[in-house]
Formats: structure tokens, sequence, C-alpha cells
């Protein structure tokens, strides 16, 4: 592969310039939650992230089977709403 330099004057075309990719930043992180309310969302995203680790094991993919799926939309709704309940004790 030729550098700039080599390149100039014979006629070759100038090498493509790669783009970064973008990075997303993703709504993960820090549970915040007190008491048995915290542990019992850290238990449920451990199991949440069991059946992903489980489901890529035989597909190759993390799509959770329907039931699985299902009581996992379930449990992150209820853990959103316990961090809303919080949220609205501070204030």
């Amino acid at each position: 592969m030729l550098g700039r330099k080599e390149r100039i004057g014979k006629h070759q075309p100038p090498m493509a310039k790669k783009t970064q990719k973008k990075k997303v930043k993703r709504k993960t992180g820090r549970i915040r939650l007190k008491g048995k309310r915290k542990l019992e969302a850290q238990k449920r995203l451990a199991t949440i992230k069991e059946w992903g680790d489980r489901a890529f094991k035989k597909t190759g993919k993390r799509k959770l089977p329907p039931k699985q799926a299902k009581q996992a939309k379930e449990w992150l709704q209820e853990i959103r709403d316990w961090r809303e309940e919080e949220a609205a004790k501070k204030s």
C-alpha cells in the first residue's frame, strides 16, 4: 500500500478515509434504589442476564423465548416504577 507521498503523480485513487462509528450511550448502570427493593432489582436483573446468556449459547442471539421476554419486560417496568417512586419520595 502506497503512502500519500509515493502516490503523488502515480494516477491512483486516494485512499478512502475511515469514519469512526459513533458510540451510543446505553441506559445501564447504577440501581438507584435502597434496601429490599435494591436487592430484588439486582436479583431480577441477574436472572434476566442469565436468560440472555443461555439464549445466546443456544441460538447465537440474545433474543429471549416469548414467556421469558414477557416476564423480563414486566420486571424491568416494575423496577422503573420503583425508581420513579424513590424519586418522588426525595422531592
